[in-house]
């Protein structure tokens, strides 16, 4: 089972920087109804903004490059931002966010969505990481993933 604890403390700083930005609103991470479904399913975004106690914006946060160290696509990590992305489009909000800390798999998915096989109504932003110490978690937790996919 891979070790998340570097990507949770990714999470952590990426919603206390979001909360510095817009002190007006309520940041966390919490499950949020699949209304748009008309089910009683929950999906556990990464960040979620409120004003007055109504959701707003919905985030998920993909640490992931586009392609592995052996220079192969990541296609487990594709197929998990994919599900995400899905699972977005089930909250009933104003703002559907797919945030990445990696050019390349931005740059992927803004391929995907300019040929048509990308919701529209999912936003793809990609965050400034400007913190070396996060940096360096996020280029740890790479490390650790492909360690771990490289010996199963």
């Amino acid at each position: 089972m891979a070790n998340t604890t570097n990507f949770l403390k990714v999470e952590e700083w990426y919603r206390k920087k979001l909360s510095d930005e817009y002190p007006e609103y309520n940041i966390s991470k919490e499950n949020v109804p699949l209304s748009n479904w008309g089910c009683n399913g929950y999906f556990e975004c990464d960040v979620v903004v409120k004003e007055g106690g109504k959701i707003i914006e919905v985030q998920c946060l993909s640490c992931s490059k586009a392609k592995t160290s052996n220079g192969k696509a990541s296609t487990g990590s594709i197929r998990k931002i994919k599900a995400d992305a899905l699972m977005l489009t089930g909250i009933k909000c104003k703002k559907k966010i797919l945030a990445f800390t990696e050019e390349s798999m931005y740059d992927r998915f803004c391929q995907e969505k300019e040929n048509g096989r990308f919701p529209n109504a999912i936003e793809l932003l990609l965050v400034n990481v400007d913190d070396k110490k996060i940096r360096k978690t996020i280029n740890k937790a790479a490390k650790e993933s492909s360690k771990e996919m490289n010996n199963k």
